[in-house]
């Protein structure tokens, strides 16, 4: 099948017919931003890539069965999101799941223009930047995340955390002002 499509919701239809091309499109799309966003989550490179590999795996497989999406983008985070959620639980005990969400802030999750940024600022405002999201909740670290590296809406990250839309404003507004708080 050749891939000539114009909407997500023509590459959704392409994919769900069984078009490889419009998975790789899907994939192609999506890897980085996924990556990052799994890795906020859980500080695990192997467990990121392998939780991405499952969902596009078990998508392929499901696909007939799928329903239609309006966003792909927030139908994978969502997704991948209760992957991550549903494999901590069931490898990790609760102290190992602490440990997790309090290791240092990946330096690689963000963007190049940050990690730019970052260079000229010096070593020690690096160190008191790292410790102070390292002391925002890990729930409000995510939200954070969600909203300024992947620009998606409170409702959108309300949908992919399961909360209110409110409480993802106030997520973000809070880790926001805990950040300022830390760091001035």
């Amino acid at each position: 099948m050749k891939l000539t499509v114009q909407t997500d919701q023509e590459l959704w239809n392409a994919f769900r017919q069984g078009n490889p091309e419009a998975l790789a499109e899907i994939f192609t799309m999506n890897y980085a931003a996924l990556y990052n966003f799994a890795f906020t989550i859980c500080h695990n490179d192997e467990l990121s890539k392998d939780s991405i590999q499952e969902l596009f795996t078990y998508l392929w497989e499901k696909r007939d069965k799928l329903a239609e999406v309006k966003s792909i983008r927030l139908y994978l985070f969502t997704s991948l999101q209760r992957l991550l959620i549903k494999e901590l639980k069931k490898s990790k005990s609760k102290e190992e799941k602490n440990k997790i969400y309090q290791d240092e802030f990946p330096d690689h999750a963000f963007s190049a223009q940050d990690l730019c940024i970052f260079e000229e600022i010096n070593e020690h405002l690096k160190q008191k930047l790292k410790s102070a999201l390292d002391e925002i909740p890990q729930r409000m670290r995510e939200a954070l995340y969600l909203k300024t590296y992947n620009n998606f809406s409170y409702k959108e990250i309300s949908q992919i955390m399961n909360i209110s839309s409110q409480v993802a404003r106030n997520y973000v507004s809070e880790a926001l002002h805990r950040l300022r708080k830390i760091l001035s």
